[in-house]
């Protein structure tokens, strides 16, 4: 301490110039809305046009799942099986590496024992890791009378729009795979043309795969080395002058047998933009860049694409998804409850000190501990997003509890002796253990939250990080500035305007326990009753806070089987004329605009509202009339959440039911649908694939002569047949930088009595029809399959009704599953396994379980370490009841004014108060314990203990309860993610305010003593 007095103007400069980097490197760290959460999660995606889902499901999905199933450390695989395509999603355990995931996935599909030949290969994207995370999404559309077909939209995305998102910086990726579809070049044969010139179509097939340049290698010519290139390509305009046949002397061209046409491969997806057919893209954000600058800069690159380039074009690009708007949004939450807090800080302090000079001493250590903290959160790579920020709002009130008890200790020590120096060294020394107990305990809550596992330790690794940071700066800042601080401000006047009411509560405290009666009743009231009281008071657990953002979100259950262009005009034409009415200026509820999705198997629709408080209203609309009487169609409406993780979006439950056989699965899922329902248990359930989620198909059996009396082999028959529906690919045609793919398409049939009569020219030189050589039978069957680690599975995606919580709808449904179906399922050799929020809010509570052990057997031995002693460490210890009960009550007060679920957030109020709430034990048991030392009995080194040390006590209790007090009671969109927290918060630290000093005065009374002052 002489050091730091010695110099303390150099000391003092360098906290002005370390406030002035922490503003500097705080406005250049990366903002986000939510903490970056990594995980490795590889997706595997493969197509195989037309087929059926039971082929794509033997021949690919299992093909696969047998491959990937041992892959080091794989936690969940799923694959999803529809006409033409399989998509396998796998995800890995915690820490995993995703780079090496990567590697040892693609080693492993090169093991893949059998793949169909005509299939694509096996395509392989890494998601979930910090580099994938989407920061927005776009949509090109049409402007208003202007009529563009999806070649214009196509050219513009690939070589306008894209190469100028890719230019701002912090874009990882576009992509546009989900509007995309590839370049195509349809070969549409007449059959009765390739008859008459004896052409089959495997000869027609086989000719156009040939049309290929290829490598010729290369050799010396003289000094030279020069390569040779075979060009049996021919040109675009050139194809039907190809001659692939000769017939009595005279050649056939292809022109002869069939018409080229470029087109595009079938479209499985549509999208539009506020009615307006659109191409869709996601922008992906590279780590360590802001997302709110790249969305600034995407905004300006949009608005100089729409001028100059896309404009000739009759095409606007416009945004889908905007991140900035919940991070502007947060942001200005946040930084306003942190200001209010700080004025409301100052107004306790400036109540209980009277001179603003000292007050100010004590106020200036915020903003110097936050600029500090910024500092240190920029060096470890840390983020400023809504779990950041707000560690720092709720840290105002805590950061300068410190600074008030060595404020008040120099206050008390100056008071009796001449050399303020002297003074000062001997408070600070006074205080410094005790401080470092109380800092260490609060610490020491955070150590066990970082090892949370999981999206939700990722998520508040963010708080743990910026709390602790800010609690161990605060400590540093008391002990070194503000003793500078009082030096060189510090006047006579240091008068106690409370003193009288001190004194009166050190002798109630003492009188409250002055007898074994009174004792055993408050350790009765403030011990025994909050643990039985506590677990009355909380309301149903949850997995993450109720905070809404301002916009809906309907998730469309379709029906199955339709084709795109029937759901178009069934399902997104409907939709988009009843929402015309709600995009009119004049509109009683007026709609911004909307983003519509339809694809083969679902379909979402986003809607903004001009007026964010009408969000309510326009769910009810959407409700009652926008999706009203839609058939076959069922929808669920909500409040999009503002956090989610997304393998839990919403608050749905996936219930799997998993065995062998998919119809008496089907059975079961059907009857536990019904229970569910009728027993009130959940607003609504979807099965996936429903019993009825099946599709209109034409079986193809051929008949096993056809080989030995045409010559014809199964596989011939197989592509003959793909050739007369979907298209037979028959090899790619380059064209400079473009590649298309050549597929052989017959004449269309409306009936299988016209696919029966199509021609087929056989290896004999026969001409059959197609009845001849195979049976063509009408059937239903499923349209997509699910599979789960390897078997199939089907799902129950469950929604809890409104204002339930995940844990009551989870123990609701393990109750049922146990009760009534447990036998049932052993019999038919199936299981059943929770996913979606489910799985998330499960693990959670392992996880809280954990942290709780921990961090009180952690507190338990420091205490005792640092004190020395079991006695006063169990002392300190039980004032948690009493504190813990205050933030309970809290929340069933604030229950009656306005919903707040125990969710993640609000269990970590629980576990932090743990840390914050004993130190205003640890100050009482400290001071009483140096009392004892000095030679007073425990009586009056309590009553000593109050007395010295209530006025610091109460004003750091009352900061901190008023720095988080905006937080608890903050209106708008938004602010209910912090309110549960900051209401345990200001709960617990006021009931520990009021009633620790009892609980340790009902401990440690000893009747027999006499009192006296100290």
């Amino acid at each position: 301490m002489d050091f730091c007095l010695k110099y303390r103007r150099t000391i003092l400069a360098l906290c002005a110039l370390l406030v002035a980097l922490g503003i500097a490197q705080g406005l250049r760290m990366p903002v986000q809305l939510l903490p970056t959460i990594e995980r490795t999660e590889i997706q595997i995606s493969g197509r195989w046009q037309q087929n059926a889902p039971e082929d794509v499901e033997v021949q690919m999905a299992v093909q696969l799942e047998n491959a990937l199933a041992s892959l080091p450390g794989l936690k969940l695989m799923e694959s999803q099986v529809s006409t033409g395509s399989v998509t396998t999603r796998l995800l890995f355990e915690d820490g995993a590496d995703p780079v090496a995931s990567l590697i040892a996935t693609s080693a492993k599909l090169n093991q893949v024992q059998s793949w169909p030949q005509s299939a694509d290969e096996p395509q392989i994207t890494q998601d979930g890791i910090s580099e994938s995370e989407t920061v927005a999404t776009l949509m090109l559309y049409p402007r208003a009378g202007v009529d563009a077909d999806f070649a214009l939209l196509d050219e513009a995305v690939r070589h306008q729009v894209i190469p100028a998102l890719l230019r701002i910086p912090g874009v990882s990726r576009v992509d546009n795979s989900f509007s995309h579809r590839d370049k195509v070049i349809w070969v549409n044969f007449d059959p009765a043309k390739m008859s008459r010139f004896g052409i089959s179509v495997a000869q027609l097939q086989q000719k156009i795969a040939q049309l290929q340049d290829q490598s010729g290698g290369s050799m010396d010519l003289g000094k030279d080395s020069v390569a040779l290139r075979f060009k049996g390509q021919p040109s675009r305009s050139a194809l039907s002058q190809h001659i692939i046949h000769w017939q009595e002397g005279r050649p056939v061209y292809l022109g002869d047998v069939a018409e080229f046409v470029d087109g595009f491969a079938p479209g499985r997806n549509i999208t539009f933009k506020s009615g307006r057919e659109a191409y869709y893209l996601s922008l992906n954000r590279s780590r360590g860049h802001n997302s709110f600058d790249i969305v600034q800069g995407i905004k300006q690159r949009i608005e100089e694409l729409n001028a100059v380039e896309l404009q000739p074009l009759g095409l606007e690009l416009g945004m889908s998804l905007d991140t900035s708007e919940n991070i502007e949004r947060a942001i200005a939450i946040v930084g306003s409850n942190m200001l209010i807090g700080i004025a409301l800080v100052y107004l306790v302090l400036f109540f209980f000190i009277r001179r603003h000079s000292a007050a100010l001493v004590v106020i200036t250590t915020v903003p110097l501990s936050i600029c500090l903290t910024l500092l240190l959160l920029s060096a470890t790579g840390a983020s400023l997003n809504v779990i950041s920020l707000a560690g720092l709002a709720f840290s105002v009130g805590l950061i300068i509890d410190a600074a008030v008890v060595v404020q008040e200790a120099i206050e008390a020590r100056c008071a009796s002796m001449q050399n303020t120096a002297q003074a000062i060294k001997e408070a600070v020394s006074k205080v410094a253990k005790a401080l470092f107990a109380s800092t260490l305990t609060t610490l020491l809550i955070f150590v066990p939250i970082a090892g949370f596992a999981g999206d939700v330790g990722q998520l508040l690794a963010d708080l743990a990080l910026t709390m602790a940071l800010a609690i161990t700066v605060s400590l540093l800042v008391a002990l070194v500035v503000v003793p500078l601080l009082v030096f060189v401000s510090r006047r006579a006047d240091g008068k106690d305007y409370h003193s009288d009411y001190w004194v009166k509560m050190a002798d109630v405290v003492l009188s409250s326990s002055n007898t074994r009666a009174k004792q055993t009743l408050l350790l009765l009231m403030l011990i025994v009753f909050p643990v039985v009281a506590i677990p009355l008071l909380l309301p149903p657990k949850d997995l993450l806070p109720n905070a809404g953002d301002t916009l809906l979100r309907a998730s469309i259950q379709l029906p199955q089987g339709r084709n795109i262009e029937t759901l178009r005009r069934d399902v997104a034409e409907v939709l988009i004329a009843r929402l015309r009415p709600y995009m009119l200026e004049d509109a009683a509820i007026p709609v911004r605009s909307y983003n519509l999705v339809v694809a083969s198997n679902f379909a979402f629709l986003v809607a903004y509202p001009k007026n964010p408080e009408q969000l309510d209203m326009l769910i009810a609309e959407f409700n009652q009339k926008i999706f009203a009487d839609l058939p076959e169609v069922s929808v669920y409406v909500e409040q999009e959440p503002m956090i989610y993780f997304r393998s839990s979006a919403s608050k749905q439950i996936h219930l799997n039911v998993h065995g062998d056989d998919l119809s008496k699965m089907l059975v079961v899922a059907e009857d536990l649908k019904k229970e569910i329902i009728e027993q009130g248990i959940a607003q609504g359930v979807q099965i996936t694939p429903a019993a009825d989620d099946d599709a209109q198909r034409l079986l193809v059996y051929p008949n096993s002569w056809a080989d030995h009396d045409f010559g014809l082999s199964q596989q011939q028959l197989a592509d003959i047949v793909s050739a007369y529906s979907g298209g037979l690919y028959a090899g790619e045609f380059i064209d400079g930088l473009e590649t298309y793919d050549f597929y052989l398409k017959g004449p269309k049939w409306y009936n299988p009595q016209q696919l029966r009569q199509l021609q087929v020219q056989t290896p004999n030189g026969d001409t059959v029809d197609l009845g001849t050589l195979a049976g063509v039978q009408q059937q239903r069957g499923p349209s997509r399959l699910l599979r789960f680690d390897g078997r199939r599975t089907v799902r129950l995606i469950i929604t809890p009704p409104a204002g339930s919580s995940l844990g009551g709808l989870t123990d609701s449904l393990r109750r049922l599953l146990a009760q009534d179906y447990a036998a049932q399922l052993t019999a038919q050799q199936m299981h059943v396994s929770f996913k979606g929020s489910a799985d998330e809010f499960e693990q959670a509570m392992n996880n809280i379980m954990w942290v709780v052990v921990v961090a009180l057997g952690g507190l338990a031995l420091v205490l005792m370490l640092i004190l020395g002693s079991a006695q006063a460490a169990g002392h300190i210890l039980l004032t948690l009841p009493i504190a813990l009960f205050g933030g309970a009550f809290a929340l069933w007060f604030i229950n009656l004014i306005t919903p707040v679920s125990m969710d993640i957030l609000t269990m970590m109020g629980f576990i932090i108060s743990a840390g914050l709430v004993l130190n205003n034990a640890i100050l009482i048991v400290a001071e009483q314990r140096d009392g004892i030392v000095q030679g007073l009995n425990s009586n009056q080194a309590l009553h000593q203990a109050v007395l010295r040390r209530s006025r610091a006590i109460y004003i750091s209790g009352l900061t901190s309860v008023f720095g988080m007090l905006p937080l608890m009671l903050s209106p708008g969109i938004g602010a209910q993610m912090y309110r549960g927290m900051a209401t345990v918060l200001v709960g617990s630290m006021s009931f520990s305010l009021v009633f620790c000093v009892f609980v340790v005065a009902a401990l440690s009374y000893r009747g027999n003593m006499p009192v006296g002052r100290g």
